[in-house]
């Protein structure tokens, strides 16, 4: 590090403030309009070359938190070398230029902060266009450190004001100073930086997690060099306590880690840069787990009334959740967020982590995750948080997955305080599960019902009336005794359903519509919100949901038998209609074990033609590396069989299968009961066992398209040997002394 005298020029404008914290910069700068001499600090430049071959790489894993900036140690203290100037209503103020050749932006670090009661630090930019301050002895920490979050440009003026009388003197030492060469405040940079596929809170996928996203914060760690994401938590005692989760692996300074709130979009287009004004430095971890990837800060200050702060509920109860939403900051961008509409699945992120620590969202549905998501939280369908983002390969065109630390495994898996979350968020121990989200701030209108989505079945209806169930929030001021919902199925006549429950403020519930019966095929069914608490609802905007309903009538009841191979946490498959738009069964909560397993499910088809997508993480499908796994799907207590699929090898795989009203077997033969064969399906080999005193004749055997694979009428026996052939579906005829029989081979 290099110090000089040198002249820097002032010339009076007015200044644009960035207010927080204790108050906003008093003057217009400079009232005397003259150029004035500051010490100045020269950064060294780093080799930007290097820096950046690193990160082409470190870039590419979301468990590595994303560098903008190099460091250098320093030992500057400020009312040592800093320029003092007498103002003429007798303050006295101290400046420090430090300069760099081309930083995109400069942050500081301090290893002694402590302010006079009365006396005020502010940072401005280079041209005096932004301001970040001010700081007072309320800022002050018992250990004396302290950081400061990012200007922009290459130049950074440090100022301090002293009110005149001052008695006690104060002690600012930095100790370190962040040369950002990549910034996710520049548009050049990072404001953008985000890949094409994210999407901005404040779109309209956002409109429903206008709460949540008050909960989410970017943070600068690691010397105040690197980013991740968190959130603001609720606790059992609702005090607004100010705990942040996010990810273990980040890695944070907790005493000079910086938290900014509110740092997004105020538009969804077009699209504009926010503010980092918002922040809070310094932190207490509380609790940390490498299991579950989890760690637990509670900020050195409560977010102001100002910051508007949203503190997110959370569910501990480890029910798999049938959506997620995910809400971060990309690379570092302003605030995103990515919705997953399958079923999460259980899994182990890697050898480290805990046995089904983790969520899986397999394939994000809209939007996508990027380095610095890390510690971003995972929501379920009702709003509430159930895991921080550890890392995962997902990005803007891939179908790649993401993992996410458990937050009930992270609950109180380990006894201990310092390694669990039960003995912060519910310090008394009442043993709550599921707590919602809580809003120190009036909310807009008093009465305010927010629809969320539809629970349970959505998408089809087996040929009976059925039970649609609507999960909802009271944003309100006003506690809800009773309220309508309005139905409307097809454009008919609406039907108005009156409800009687109480539902707090930020209380998410579900509530049961009366049976519908519906039409075959595709139906509308949307629900509005009438009165609540017999007036109107103050807010229309969030009052209506509509979801296309499948009915299958007549219905048919289909088998549904999957074999994984060993590693079934890998697989995953979904059913979707024949326009390939609506999902209809999905399931990915496979296990890993040693020869696979076979599960069996019953679905529920009318007439018509599906898609079945099948789907590998691990891109190598069932088959045959690691085992032999199939997809076998059948009617008529397995008489017909409608689909076998043996050779899925890839990532994915897509299978048209049909059902129509006469029967679509593989095996649609009028047999008499001359024998029988066993085992079946098989590995190897099969016996055919005669029925009474027959003898066999001749033996055939072919595969699905009539190819003979197998042939003897010389000396046939009872043994039929498959080894050696591919698995698949064959068929045995059998010509005995009494007659002709045909029965279908599985072969495993």
């Amino acid at each position: 590090m290099k110090a000089f005298l040198s002249t820097f020029l002032i010339f009076i404008f007015k200044i644009a403030i960035s207010q927080i914290s204790y108050g906003p910069y008093p003057y217009t700068l400079d009232t005397e309009g003259q150029s004035e001499t500051i010490f100045t600090v020269q950064l060294n430049q780093p080799n930007i070359a290097a820096l950046k071959a690193e990160d082409e790489i470190t870039d590419n894993y979301k468990d590595i938190p994303w560098r903008f900036g190099a460091v250098e140690d320093v030992n500057i203290d400020f009312f040592q070398v800093a320029s003092q100037k007498t103002l003429p209503d007798g303050t006295k103020r101290y400046r420090l230029l430090i300069n760099s050749n081309d930083a995109i932006s400069i942050n500081l670090n301090y290893s002694s902060f402590e302010l006079a009661e009365g006396t005020r630090l502010f940072i401005h930019n280079e041209d005096f266009t932004e301001t970040i301050g001010a700081f007072t002895s309320e800022n002050n920490k018992d250990k004396g450190d302290f950081a400061t979050t990012l200007t922009k440009g290459k130049s950074a003026i440090v100022e301090v004001l002293e009110p005149q009388g001052q008695k006690v003197a104060s002690n600012v030492v930095i100790s370190s100073i962040v040369y950002g060469y990549r910034s996710l405040i520049d548009k050049a940079a990072d404001f953008g930086n985000a890949a094409s596929c994210n999407i901005d809170i404040n779109c309209n996928e956002g409109n429903l997690w206008q709460n949540e996203k008050r909960s989410v914060v970017l943070i600068l760690k690691s010397n105040n060099s690197r980013w991740c994401s968190g959130a603001l938590v609720n606790n059992v005692q609702q005090d607004g306590k100010p705990y942040i989760l996010t990810a273990s692996h980040c890695g944070l300074d907790a005493a000079s880690s910086i938290f900014i709130f509110n740092y997004e979009s105020a538009n969804c287009s077009p699209r504009t840069d926010g503010s980092l004004s918002q922040s809070i430095v310094g932190s207490t971890l509380r609790a940390n787990n490498y299991e579950t990837d989890f760690s637990l800060f509670e900020l050195s200050s409560t977010p102001p009334a100002s910051y508007n702060v949203f503190y997110s509920g959370w569910d501990a109860t480890g029910r798999t959740p049938k959506n997620a939403t995910g809400i971060h900051h990309a690379r570092g961008d302003v605030k995103k967020i990515a919705i997953d509409f399958d079923t999460l699945k259980s899994a182990k992120y890697s050898v480290a982590t805990l046995t089904n620590g983790h969520w899986e969202v397999s394939d994000w549905d809209l939007g996508t995750t990027q380095t610095v998501s890390s510690g971003s939280p995972l929501y379920n369908e009702s709003h509430r948080i159930v895991g921080q983002l550890h890392g995962g390969r997902a990005a803007c065109g891939n179908d790649e997955p993401d993992f996410y630390g458990k937050f009930d495994k992270s609950w109180d898996y380990q006894s201990a305080a310092s390694k669990q979350l039960k003995a912060w968020l519910d310090p008394n121990g009442t043993n709550t599960k599921v707590l919602n989200g809580y809003d120190p701030n009036p909310a807009a209108f008093d009465r305010d019902i927010e629809l969320l989505n539809f629970e349970g079945q959505t998408y089809y209806q087996c040929g009976n009336p059925g039970t649609q169930s609507i999960l909802l929030s009271n944003r309100g001021n006003d506690t809800i005794f009773n309220f309508e919902l309005i139905y409307t199925l097809n454009n008919n006549t609406p039907v108005t359903v009156f409800i009687s429950d109480t539902l707090l403020r930020n209380e998410v519930s579900t509530f049961n519509l009366p049976p519908i019966i519906f039409n075959k095929g595709i139906n509308t069914l949307s629900i509005n919100v009438g009165s609540i608490n017999t007036a109107s609802d103050q807010n229309v905007i969030n009052n209506t949901l509509t979801a296309s309903v499948v009915g299958f009538i007549p219905n048919y009841t289909v088998s549904f038998e999957f074999k994984t191979d060993d590693y079934g946490s890998e697989l995953s498959y979904i059913i979707k209609d024949s326009t390939n738009q609506y999902t209809l069964y999905n399931n990915g909560s496979f296990v890993n074990n040693s020869g696979g397993n076979v599960f069996h499910y019953d679905y529920c088809f009318s007439p018509g033609c599906y898609t079945l997508n099948l789907k590998d993480i691990g891109n190598d499908g069932y088959c045959c590396g690691f085992g032999q796994g199939y997809t076998l799907i059948t009617m008529n207590n397995g008489l017909d069989t409608i689909l076998y699929e043996t050779s899925f090898a890839s990532s994915s795989k897509s299978y048209k299968f049909c059902i129509t009203d006469s029967t679509t077997s593989l095996n649609d033969f009028d047999n008499k009961n001359y024998f029988s064969i066993f085992p079946n399906p098989t590995k190897d080999k099969v016996e055919i066992k005669l029925k009474d005193s027959n003898t066999i004749q001749s033996i055939l055997l072919t595969d699905i398209s009539g190819r003979v694979i197998y042939y003897n009428e010389q000396s046939p026996t009872a043994t039929v040997d498959l080894q050696g052939l591919k698995p698949s579906i064959y068929f045995l005829t059998v010509t005995t002394k009494n007659g002709k029989q045909t029965e279908k081979i599985i072969k495993q």
